[in-house]
């Protein structure tokens, strides 16, 4: 979901890093592995601002 995000596509622009990060921080528990996210946030959390 991240890639999707923050990848450019023919019918929309890219997200940034930190909007993505904070919309899948957001679906955490419910629309994404809790587990998942904390290990995403961890890797990307000081690159995303």
């Amino acid at each position: 979901m991240f890639d999707a995000l923050t990848s450019p596509r023919a019918y929309k622009h890219a997200w940034t890093p930190g909007d993505a990060l904070h919309f899948v921080q957001q679906g955490s528990g419910t629309h994404f592995d809790p587990q998942v996210v904390q290990a995403l946030t961890q890797v990307l959390g000081h690159h995303a601002a």
